[in-house]
């Protein structure tokens, strides 16, 4: 089958790198969030013309890192885990699925608890979703309301539930302890090293 690849320079340094699929080229607005601030490899984010948020990577970095690592990918890209976010902004959700999809997981998306509820009651929900990284904070059903179901449900009980939240209060983090919370990760502090270290603990 036919392969597409891009060759990316910096400095006196050039790789060819493989890809999924080419686009078209364009103008975009690269923007930088508090959360990126540590990301490898990751410049910042824009906004496409369909509303989606997209990761933009650093090239330079990038060559330099394909050619420290003899151009092998990381280990990471090999799993095809599937993670169920969940959060009632457009933007963050959007943001932490580019982030996992750029890490080689799938991703199935919900507004709400109430929805991501309906994914996972679902018959064939333990053969689709590997893990679940959810707001708390959201209309219908809460991060909270959604965890304590998962863990009173046997079939899905041992399901790792991530926790990607606001809420900072010692309290709020012993109600997640005690609904047995597979972690808490607060949004102020958050990058994406923190939350695919998380994920590839818990997977």
């Amino acid at each position: 089958a036919a392969r597409h690849a891009i060759v990316a320079a910096a400095a006196d340094m050039r790789v060819a790198l493989l890809v999924d699929a080419l686009y078209a080229d364009a103008d975009v607005v690269v923007r930088r969030p508090a959360g990126l601030r540590r990301a490898a490899y990751v410049a910042g984010v824009t906004l496409l013309d369909d509303g989606d948020v997209a990761l933009v990577l650093d090239v330079a970095e990038l060559v330099q890192g394909a050619r420290a690592r003899g151009a092998k990918a990381p280990a990471h890209l090999d799993r095809r885990h599937t993670a169920l976010v969940v959060d009632d902004s457009v933007t963050t959700r959007q943001l932490v699925r580019s982030i996992l999809e750029a890490a080689g997981y799938e991703v199935v998306v919900a507004s709400d608890g109430d929805e991501a509820w309906n994914v996972l009651a679902g018959p064939d929900a333990m053969a689709r979703i590997d893990v679940v990284v959810s707001d708390i904070e959201m209309p219908k059903l809460d991060g909270f309301q959604l965890l304590a179901r998962v863990r009173n449900t046997p079939r899905l009980s041992a399901l790792p539930v991530v926790l990607v939240t606001a809420l900072e209060r010692d309290v709020d983090r012993q109600r997640a302890a005690d609904l047995a919370a597979s972690a808490y990760i607060v949004k102020g502090s958050f990058d994406q090293e923190e939350l695919l270290d998380t994920l590839a603990r818990l997977l």
